[in-house]
């Protein structure tokens, strides 16, 4: 009876966990656009609207009491965001990137007053403070011109920076570091 138990209990667990791999799974293949709204004194702006619009659709966010928004699972890409709050001007942000595996930081300051454009022309920081994760996004352009031609399926992941191959048993010595 007890040897039962037991395997309905590791039964349950494993249940559990293969239902919680597609969430790990979304966080890899996605970006997450954040960022703090204020007024033009600095103040955090509580229930304004952030809206993001790009290949897959819209997506929307409130910000909080701290003026703290969070919108996850885009797709890496080029977004145009908007953000509108009573008693402010509407803001639109075109072309802000959103890179997989990365938290893009987007502060907005709102002002009273009309409605305004900004294109967004700067490239997303390199690196993001609140995660470990190691990813790169490849353009095509830029795979085609570094695909390796007469080699295996696998060479292709060298044109990542910091790839590093562990080699193979009949060749030890056919390795790629990116430290060298």
């Amino acid at each position: 009876m007890h040897l039962r138990r037991t395997y309905v209990g590791l039964l349950v667990l494993l249940v559990l966990a293969a239902l919680a791999l597609p969430a790990f799974g979304q966080e890899t293949t996605s970006g997450t656009l954040e960022g703090k709204v204020t007024d033009d004194k600095g103040a955090s702006v509580p229930g304004a609207t952030v809206s993001v619009t790009g290949a897959q659709g819209l997506q929307a966010a409130r910000t909080g009491t701290d003026g703290r928004f969070s919108i996850p699972f885009l797709k890496g890409g080029k977004y145009e965001v908007k953000v509108e709050a009573p008693g402010y001007a509407t803001i639109v942000l075109k072309d802000v990137e959103v890179q997989i595996n990365r938290r893009t930081q987007l502060p907005i300051q709102l002002s009273t007053g009309r409605v305004e454009t900004v294109a967004v022309t700067g490239e997303a920081p390199l690196i993001d403070t609140k995660s470990t994760s190691i990813g790169t996004n490849i353009k095509v352009a830029d795979f085609v011109a570094g695909v390796p031609i007469g080699r295996t399926y696998s060479d292709t992941f060298a044109v990542a920076p910091g790839v590093v191959g562990g080699g193979t048993r009949t060749n030890p010595k056919r390795s790629r570091s990116a430290t060298g």
